[in-house]
């Protein structure tokens, strides 16, 4: 694995009672701790949400938390001490807003690599009982619509919008995807702002570690201005070898036809 590719930090782990487990990804720090007829889950973000780092470290006493932390403490009546962790996309859009405006040019296309945030699922026992689900970093709301009655409210991030895969690294809390913008019309596009839905793609690893969803596509139609949006059936093939994580959180239609490219692009 290159420096530019993020470690694996899911997967099952084994927390004996009396013991904690600690995970460092990106700005989360989370603890997860076993106590007698109960887990607790400690989890607290650095605001530098840039933080790229991966730790994991077992077998831990069960230490008090910083007094910053969320705790939140889950009753059980099993003996079981097993703990997964999934990674999951978000639960509403999110509208990405590129460091700079892009333009697609008419009778053109262009291809944009788009990070979106990452929240955390724990699951725990032989049944993977669903404890909680913790953002690596919770972004911030805001709304995406023609008006304050039309639209929905989706989370806002920041994206450097790479037009090539190898232009910079991809940050362990979140997700890569690729979106293809073709425009038919007469006109340029400009694209200040993404909404991607992301409740709507499925998750997947690369065997480098790295997080993909399916790939988008917004085509734009020469003779009006409805967008067709179409999820293809996987990552782009540079994802290379592919593990399926996590389905969407609702099942979608992979050909959608919207009535306004304003619902999409910003």
């Amino acid at each position: 694995m290159s420096e530019a590719e993020p470690r694996v930090w899911w997967g099952e782990f084994s927390v004996a009672e009396g013991s904690a487990t600690h995970w460092q990804v990106g700005a989360l720090s989370l603890w997860v701790q076993r106590r007698v007829n109960e887990w607790r889950v400690v989890s607290w973000s650095d605001p530098d949400h840039l933080m790229d780092g991966v730790e994991v470290r077992e077998g831990l006493g069960l230490l008090e938390p910083p007094p910053e932390a969320s705790v939140t403490r889950f009753a059980t009546s099993s003996e079981g001490e097993q703990v997964v962790l999934e990674p999951a996309l978000a639960d509403r859009s999110v509208v990405t807003r590129p460091e700079l405006p892009i333009f697609a040019m008419a009778g053109d296309e262009v291809a944009l690599y788009v990070g979106s945030p990452l929240w955390v699922r724990l699951l725990v026992g032989s049944e993977r009982r669903l404890l909680c689900e913790v953002p690596a970093f919770r972004p911030s709301d805001t709304w995406f619509g023609a008006s304050t009655q039309e639209g929905e409210l989706c989370y806002a991030a920041r994206t450097s919008a790479r037009l090539a895969l190898e232009d910079g690294r991809v940050k362990p809390s979140r997700a890569l995807t690729r979106v293809v913008v073709r425009n038919r019309g007469v006109d340029n596009i400009r694209i200040e702002r993404l909404n991607l839905p992301v409740q709507r793609l499925t998750l997947f690893a690369s065997s480098s570690g790295m997080l993909w969803t399916e790939c988008v596509t917004v085509e734009r139609r020469r003779e009006d201005s409805l967008v067709r949006v179409q999820t293809s059936e996987s990552p782009p093939a540079e994802a290379g070898t592919l593990t399926r994580l996590t389905p969407p959180r609702h099942p979608h239609e992979r050909n959608v036809v919207v009535r306004a490219i304003s619902a999409l692009l910003g």
